[in-house]
């Protein structure tokens, strides 16, 4: 699908939705990969039907590739009113680099993310990618250094997850690479944690980490996930792990009610276990219980994603996929 086709069917799909709810307030647009930086001008174009077709809030983010941000993408940007960017650099060590298939090097990732910084956006998010093969606990805490020291708003780092479409993926099925044991991974993850502290930097997600005060006809969509009251309620509550904390007062005016009591239930028997802490209305998860839901995140990005994913690469409206 050229990128013209897509920017028609998005749009086509957005009227949709203003035909159905009329000119609602939008309070934040996210605009995720690909790289909407290949193309400044379709994000131009939706952005300015959306501001035209309803109440646009001012969060307005974008994901950047180091080798495509350049003033005249900026300013494009900035023209289309985006106000958050983030950067995915995935690796600042010109080894992880070229072991992730990334046709730049370190010093280039720095100058992409020094130039970004310095453009007065509301909020910059640098990603980083860990858990790589062959990867050292010393080039992980390199890697978020680097970022806090930039000066990064926000740092996201993700553990590596090879989808299976994908050539890493198609070398870990084969052997040919091997990936770090769930010891060293976690050893990793909590290094992280302890650097960004140690930088100043608050854990806010699993994977995430901010500077304190930091912000935060038809349809032509391929499919659609129908969930009842409680798959949403699971859903909303999935995220909010995500999140570290779970705010027991907002179910009620999301869904018109409590959390079920087996949901209760389960807190209660994460809290025995010291996964979970309460206090006051707000339940927040421990250490422990964060590198759990760790290992509970890439399993469903794996089953979820990576099926998904992998069926419209083959099919750009597959009828059906079954996860």
């Amino acid at each position: 699908m050229t990128c013209t086709a897509y920017k028609e069917a998005l749009i086509r799909e957005l009227d949709s939705y203003r035909r159905l709810w009329g000119n609602v307030k939008i309070g934040s647009v996210y605009i995720g990969g690909g790289t909407p930086s290949l193309t400044p001008e379709v994000v131009q174009e939706v952005l300015t039907w959306i501001d035209r077709n309803f109440t646009l809030g001012n969060e307005i983010g974008v994901e950047v590739h180091p080798l495509e941000i350049n003033r005249s993408v900026l300013d494009s940007f900035r023209n289309s009113g985006v106000t958050m960017a983030s950067l995915g650099v995935q690796s600042f060590n010109d080894r992880l680099l070229k072991l992730l298939g990334r046709n730049y090097n370190g010093r280039l990732a720095r100058d992409a993310s020094e130039f970004l910084l310095g453009a007065g956006l509301t909020t910059v998010d640098i990603d980083l990618i860990f858990a790589i093969p062959s990867q050292t606990l010393d080039e992980v805490k390199n890697d978020l250094r680097c970022a806090c020291e930039l000066g990064a708003n926000q740092v996201s780092t993700y553990p590596l997850i090879p989808l299976s479409y994908t050539p890493l993926g198609q070398q870990v099925r084969q052997k040919k690479v091997t990936m770090p044991n769930w010891r060293r991974e976690r050893r990793m993850l909590k290094a992280l944690v302890e650097e960004a502290s140690h930088a100043g930097y608050q854990r806010t997600a699993i994977w995430s980490f901010n500077k304190p005060g930091a912000v935060r006809d038809g349809s032509p969509i391929a499919l659609v996930t129908e969930l009842n009251l409680a798959d949403q309620m699971a859903y909303w509550l999935f995220w909010r792990c995500y999140d570290l904390a779970i705010d027991t007062n907002i179910p009620r005016a999301i869904f018109g009610r409590d959390l079920p009591g087996y949901y209760k239930g389960y807190l209660s028997m994460l809290k025995v276990l010291g996964l979970i802490r309460k206090k006051e209305n707000t339940i927040h998860l421990m250490q422990r219980g964060a590198y759990i839901f760790h290992i509970i995140e890439k399993i469903y990005t794996r089953t979820y994603l990576d099926t998904l994913w992998a069926a419209c690469i083959q099919e750009a409206w597959p009828e059906k996929v079954t996860l």
